[in-house]
């Protein structure tokens, strides 16, 4: 990437290669150091370069190659990202799926139902008791 930048910045051909952001001149204060482990580009045969050259001038052949890199890299990311939430997507599935399994396993349901059932004939029996007892009185 800053070899890249480089030769946007200096727009020409560059004969050294910096391996890292010390060596670099005029790097900013944004430039990020995951950046330093970049692969070298492949260079390209001269008849491959001529047919490359675009007649607007010599660099607009770096920056197209920037533009290029810079879009591939946005779509790597892109589809990083939505790998990311495909995989938080189906880990819900499977916990909504595993949830179920075990609400059925264990009666919850049924149990609330029959809690319901028991709460409300305590309420009555409480009831009949405090009628009984006034009565007696």
């Amino acid at each position: 990437m800053l070899k890249r930048l480089d030769k946007i910045r200096f727009r020409g051909q560059r004969t050294d290669v910096f391996l890292d952001l010390g060596d670099s001149p005029n790097t900013s204060d944004t430039e990020c150091s995951e950046e330093i482990l970049m692969k070298p580009r492949p260079s390209l045969e001269v008849k491959d370069t001529e047919e490359l050259q675009d007649p607007a001038g010599p660099g607009t052949l770096p920056m197209a190659a920037a533009i290029q890199d810079y879009q591939r890299t946005e779509t790597d990311r892109l589809n990083e990202v939505k790998s990311h939430l495909e995989i938080a997507l189906l880990e819900k599935y499977f916990l909504q799926e595993e949830l179920r399994k075990l609400r059925e396993e264990t009666n919850i349901d049924t149990l609330k139902q029959e809690l319901e059932k028991e709460r409300s004939k305590r309420l009555d029996l409480e009831q009949k008791l405090n009628l009984e007892v006034l009565k007696m009185r």
